[in-house]
């Protein structure tokens, strides 16, 4: 998935006729979607995504190249399978209700390239950090989840994306965006407390935490002043 970004970010731009108009010097972009896991199985078997949700602040530093800083906010919520409808345990049947909730700073490097009038593609790199909080974890002192994690992660992360824009008005457009977002991290069971639970274990945990989003954006184009 991440090459086919790259490939995407190298050979659009050759596809697109030559550019003359600019964005604004100042930018307010926003975006929601729903969040599709691609990388490790096991965290696929775990969790399904529900939002991802963010935005940035911009500032075009040099022809339609920019620069941003932002806020990334995703939920994700245990697999609706038959696993999680129930487990039997010593002490009875086991609802689980786990969450994952994250969120994350980052540093957005963007470039906008018109193709028309009224539209244009975004390339973009967003550098961040986040913060995962499993949450409603349902306590468990078997042997397989011990050593005892916190239920708090931190690690960054990459999240090349390319957005398609067609401005509606002067001073806003609105985009579908596709994203992949890359973890330099590895999910653990042991941090929801799933290591005990067999369909989770079984699935094969090769690879970082990652995964796409096709979401819909605004943009906020605010004009320079003369």
């Amino acid at each position: 998935m991440i090459r086919l970004f790259l490939i995407i970010l190298i050979s659009l731009p050759t596809l697109v006729f030559s550019q003359e108009k600019l964005n604004p010097r100042v930018t307010l972009r926003t975006y929601v979607g729903i969040p599709k896991i691609v990388g490790s199985q096991m965290f696929r078997t775990s969790f399904n995504g529900v939002v991802e949700t963010g935005g940035s602040v911009n500032v075009r530093v040099a022809n339609n190249f920019f620069v941003g800083l932002g806020y990334q906010y995703n939920n994700f919520v245990v697999n609706k399978k038959e696993w999680s409808a129930a487990i039997t345990t010593t002490s009875g049947s086991v609802y689980y209700a786990t969450k994952l909730q994250c969120h994350s700073g980052f540093l957005k490097l963007g470039y906008d390239r018109y193709f028309s009038e009224i539209g244009y593609i975004t390339y973009g790199l967003n550098l961040g950090y986040m913060q995962g909080t499993y949450q409603k974890v349902i306590p468990d002192s078997s042997d397989k989840n011990k050593p005892f994690l916190s239920p708090i992660y931190t690690t960054p992360y990459l999240q090349p994306e390319i957005s398609f824009n067609f401005q509606a008005e002067k001073k806003a457009s609105f985009s579908l965006i596709l994203s992949y977002t890359a973890l330099f991290y590895k999910f653990d069971p042991k941090g929801p407390r799933f290591n005990h639970i067999g369909e989770i274990t079984e699935a094969r945990n090769r690879s970082i935490m990652s995964w796409i989003n096709i979401g819909l954006g605004c943009n906020l184009l605010f004009k320079n002043k003369k």
